[in-house]
């Protein structure tokens, strides 16, 4: 079965679905259930002790939507549009990652916590304030370290009570060419 696959950003999400692609042998906007599902099933071997997480675009396969449901990995998601959909593929809001960007609505943040979304990657202030000002379970935040001020993020998220720390989020290949190690000593040392 093919199935339309439509990858409009080049998050490390994104790149990953294209690897998920066949390494952009077949023209993109192909998506071949079977090797997807033999490269989701490589991908979480490969990774046994690591958080997992697919883009919410490989959703658009039932076929996957049940692998990654059966196997409770996570998936990122950057709009109400991809919000909805993993919803409608029964993912539950435990393995959703909101990728708040800069130009993201809060109220599609909103939208997230009241669909129960807990995990959250932020770089706005707008959207630290829509978190730090929900109720009900303490909302997870990794702080997007390609954002300017991410290190008054990262306080502000420490000082929110709806709010909890879990990690810093980077690009390993950003879009100014620096590589992965590059990227990875620059997060150490900023810490």
């Amino acid at each position: 079965t093919v199935h339309t696959l439509v990858i409009p950003r080049l998050s490390s999400a994104d790149r990953f679905a294209r690897r998920l692609l066949d390494d952009m042998v077949r023209p993109a906007g192909l998506l071949d259930e079977a090797v997807v599902l033999r490269r989701c099933a490589m991908y979480r071997k490969a990774f046994p002790t690591s958080a997992l997480s697919f883009p919410a675009s490989v959703l658009r396969s039932g076929v996957v939507a049940d692998w990654i449901r059966r196997h409770g990995v996570s998936v990122d998601i950057a709009s109400v549009e991809e919000l909805d959909l993993a919803v409608s593929r029964e993912v539950t809001a435990k393995h959703l990652v909101m990728h708040c960007r800069a130009d993201t609505d809060p109220d599609a943040v909103r939208r997230a916590v009241a669909a129960g979304v807990i995990k959250f990657v932020v770089g706005a202030e707008e959207h630290l304030a829509v978190l730090g000002g929900s109720t009900g379970a303490v909302r997870q935040v990794m702080v997007d370290s390609a954002q300017p001020g991410w290190e008054d993020h990262a306080a502000q998220v420490v000082a929110q009570r709806a709010t909890s720390l879990i990690g810093v989020h980077g690009e390993l290949l950003r879009s100014d060419g620096a590589g992965g190690a590059d990227t990875v000593i620059e997060m150490v040392a900023a810490m």
